[in-house]
């Protein structure tokens, strides 16, 4: 299912709009201004006409991003239309068109054309439907800080507005992945205003950019996407074997002085070539790059002893452990904020953590889902506000610590870490007298800190921390956009002493010289 550019017809249908049909209804003398159909709109007129047809594609839920037809009937037995480009990946309501009391030939033929641009079926819905539909659309644009398109005012007087006599359908999918996806059309001139509002409101690295030609390229709305899912996990686990038997760590000098002198001429088109590539990267980055960088610090006093974790609650002195009978509801909501709340869900979350709060006053963790969701509503200032609130109350709460460093992060600011844990860099140091913590402890703590070192430009001590997090066989729980800057880094510092090796055969003794040194730590 591709979701092709709008027809050009579409959109001169759409920006014409004709006024002249419905001026025949109204019987107005000849002093009388005539009327326009943003006078009608906003004289609300339309929302007395009787819901129509609704319209979507039929995999609405797959493709995420397509046009939304709402219809309202005139008595005449014309339409009035709105189309919405909902984009339930990052924007929420991408732009909005309206026709006013157009012949029903003209309608049927403006869904005919939204379908001409799609791979896919335009499927009757119910008004309940297309309602909660663009409506939580706009929400998940506002929880990312970015505004619906101009003309959804217009729209927005043929839909009606949100009210809780439209029942609530929460079923809707937003993002990929469990982030805000941006697809980016061309040169597209609100690019920097969606970058610099998902920053602000989720977070660098909390969200992904792709051009929307790449996107479809990649065949992720392709009709046969089932098909095509199991001939990438089919690649995928090729490139694992592969990666598993190219024993790179087992070259001799032979083996490396023959790569080089066909690196060159690699095709990275070629699958195997390409992760057989990667994989010599990542072996050049640890063995040379990481080994060579850590000599400049202490690697122990970093990262300190050996730890152990557990999935199971624990009981810490700033208080994990939940009244009885809690625990599940505070499960549901913390799954709730983490897979990204509508507006609705994350004024709910909040008001229910007022409420135990007033109860239980002394339980950090309430205060940790509620400005969670604050968060999620206001912003990442509010957030941060909230968050230096909290430890105005519990000094020694971890997670309010961490979450200080991460708005800190997100907002630019400069600080020195040793501010926050009073120089301790691992949680041995932090907290002397444990040797257990919680699996969601030692991922939030490694994750701040591999940020905190990649903003500072310090990737050899952010690798570090990822060492570690590999070590506790924890590295799958590494947020994916976390992870893959770090691997990109690590990459094209690896591309850098490659081309170098390239240009300078001394040079490239040198660090075949080094590649060829045992490491019993090596992996």
């Amino acid at each position: 299912m591709l979701l092709e550019k709008t027809n050009l017809n579409v959109i001169l249908l759409f920006t014409n709009v004709n006024t002249h049909y419905w001026l025949k209804e109204s019987t107005m003398s000849k002093k009388k201004q005539p009327h326009t159909p943003q006078s009608y709109l906003k004289s609300g007129m339309a929302l007395k006409l009787p819901v129509y047809k609704c319209y979507v594609p039929e995999h609405w839920r797959e493709i995420k991003k397509f046009y939304l037809v709402f219809s309202r009937l005139h008595v005449n037995g014309n339409v009035t239309t709105a189309a919405i480009l909902v984009d339930l990946l990052c924007t929420g309501i991408k732009d909005a068109f309206c026709q006013v009391n157009v012949p029903m030939f003209e309608f049927e033929r403006l869904v005919g054309d939204l379908q001409e641009g799609i791979d896919d079926v335009m499927a009757e819905v119910s008004h309940d439907l297309a309602h909660n539909i663009v409506y939580a659309a706009l929400e998940y644009g506002s929880d990312n800080g970015i505004r619906p398109h101009e003309d959804f005012k217009w729209a927005a007087c043929i839909i009606g507005p949100d009210s809780d006599d439209i029942p609530l359908i929460e079923d809707i999918p937003f993002g990929e992945n469990g982030m805000p996806l941006l697809l980016l059309e061309g040169d597209d001139p609100k690019e920097a205003y969606f970058l610099r509002q998902l920053k602000s409101h989720v977070g660098e690295g909390n969200f992904r950019v792709m051009h929307q030609d790449d996107y479809y390229d990649e065949g992720y709305l392709d009709e046969e996407s089932d098909e095509e899912e199991e001939v990438d996990d089919e690649i995928n686990e090729a490139a694992r074997l592969l990666l598993e038997s190219y024993d790179v760590a087992n070259w001799d000098r032979a083996d490396w002085e023959q790569w080089f002198e066909g690196v060159a001429d690699l095709d990275m088109s070629d699958i195997k070539q390409a992760f057989q590539f990667q994989a010599i990267l990542f072996f050049i980055y640890n063995r040379f790059i990481f080994r060579i960088g850590s000599t400049e610090f202490d690697y122990d006093a970093l990262i300190g002893p050996p730890i152990e974790w557990t999935d199971e609650p624990i009981e810490t002195e700033y208080g994990v452990n939940l009244p009885e009978g809690l625990n599940d509801e505070i499960v549901e909501l913390n799954q709730v904020l983490k897979d990204g709340p509508t507006k609705r869900q994350a004024q709910e979350i909040r008001d229910r953590l007022s409420q135990l709060i007033q109860e239980y006053p002394h339980i950090p963790n309430f205060y940790n889902l509620r400005y969670n969701a604050i968060r999620a509503l206001d912003g990442i200032e509010k957030f941060r506000a909230e968050v230096t609130a909290t430890l105005e109350r519990f000094p020694d709460y971890f997670f309010a610590k961490l979450d200080l460093i991460d708005a800190m992060l997100v907002t630019g600011e400069e600080f020195d870490l040793a501010d926050v844990f009073g120089g301790a860099t691992n949680l041995s140091t932090i907290f002397p007298n444990r040797n257990l913590f919680h699996a969601s402890e030692v991922i939030k703590f490694h994750t701040l800190m591999i940020r905190y070192h990649l903003h500072l430009k310090q990737q050899v001590k952010a690798y570090a921390y990822y060492t570690e997090v590999v070590d506790l066989r924890l590295d799958d729980r590494l947020p994916p956009p976390v992870l893959k800057e770090l691997m990109e880094t690590c990459s094209l510092e690896a591309i850098a002493v490659l081309s170098l090796a390239e240009e300078n055969p001394a040079y490239r003794e040198e660090l075949i010289d080094v590649l060829l040194e045992e490491d019993e730590d090596y992996e």
